[in-house]
């Protein structure tokens, strides 16, 4: 068997990391669906990735599950000076999305209450 646990646990944790920065829909998904998993992708990379592009990523309706699972189960490891950036991007940007008030309003709920 080629290589330590180690060293594969470290290949499997920057591939997850390449995956966030991929355009394909699929490599994004796998790469929070990842990021959930303890240890796999630091909290700092996961959240700038949502926070990329005016969060597009953090509104994207096909990503949505993968965000609410990556909340609830890592949400506590984001850092401190990253908070107030995700809190007021998701705060901030419902209003630009063009959907309904009441679905804006419960997406805000859910990142919040996750």
């Amino acid at each position: 068997m080629a290589g330590s646990f180690s060293e594969k646990k470290c290949q499997a944790r920057m591939l997850a990391a390449q995956w966030l920065e991929e355009e394909e829909i699929y490599f994004k998904r796998l790469g929070l669906f990842a990021a959930s998993l303890d240890d796999a992708v630091d909290a700092k990379v996961w959240v700038l990735c949502l926070l990329k592009n005016s969060a597009d990523n953090l509104w994207d309706a096909h990503l949505q599950r993968e965000i609410l699972r990556l909340f609830v189960k890592q949400g506590k490891n984001i850092p401190k000076d990253l908070v107030d950036d995700l809190v007021s991007m998701i705060l901030g940007r419902a209003k630009d999305v063009d959907v309904k008030q009441e679905w804006v309003d419960h997406k805000k709920w859910l990142y919040c209450r996750t």
